[in-house]
């Protein structure tokens, strides 16, 4: 999951990505939604949610 986690927040800052098997960088004009059932505080407390995402995220709310 920390991957996961790594690779979403980078795609939040520079809005592109790379295909599974791509070489090129694809740039998008996109909106996240994000949505849980847990508290997510909680999770970065116990180490499983990365806490510069969980900043990112709660700064919106």
């Amino acid at each position: 999951m920390p991957r996961t986690q790594s690779k979403l927040l980078t795609f939040w800052d520079t809005f592109s990505f790379t295909r599974v098997g791509g070489e090129k960088s694809v740039t998008v004009n996109a909106r996240l939604i994000t949505a849980t059932n847990r508290e997510l505080w909680k999770e970065v407390a116990e180490g499983r949610f990365r806490k510069d995402l969980f900043y990112r995220l709660n700064v919106l709310v």
